[in-house]
């Protein structure tokens, strides 16, 4: 028998990271000069329920040199399922150290970075949510973290 889903006006940060765990890819937005830049993500369901989404990628990519220049960032979730929306905004930084990239690395990563950790210029990237804004059905809310 699956959970009750809560009431879409009541959502916590918990709720919100659960639902964004369930989903693999998301839409990262950056700045990009004058324009913004959409590019699909995988989080790799890594979730924290802070409101902390992290990805990884490589550092000659524009996806990187975007954040370097504009931290601000914008991940956008689609559940199609349980019919949830979300846009979280928030302040990227990236990461290279070896310790934080092993916490959060995935096996199935390797499809994308084939010599793994090992990967030349692997970077971590995290988003660090202040605010999240979400629709469910008829329903929306917004929630703001203090950072």
């Amino acid at each position: 028998m699956s959970q009750p889903k809560p009431d879409a006006k009541s959502f916590t940060v918990k709720d919100i990271s659960k639902m964004m765990a369930k989903q693999d890819l998301a839409m990262l937005i950056t700045r990009h000069g004058d324009d913004s830049a959409v590019r699909p993500m995988s989080n790799n369901r890594d979730v924290e329920f802070d409101g902390d989404t992290f990805f990884f990628s490589t550092a000659d990519t524009l996806t990187v040199q975007d954040i370097k220049d504009h931290k601000r960032v914008t991940v956008s979730y689609q559940d199609t399922d349980d019919g949830l929306f979300m846009s979280m905004s928030g302040a990227a930084s990236l990461h290279t150290d070896q310790k934080m990239l092993k916490e959060h690395w995935k096996d199935n990563l390797e499809k994308w970075f084939e010599d793994g950790l090992d990967t030349e210029g692997l970077t971590l990237i995290e988003v660090n949510a202040d605010r999240i804004h979400y629709w469910s059905g008829r329903d929306e809310g917004e929630i703001t973290l203090d950072n």
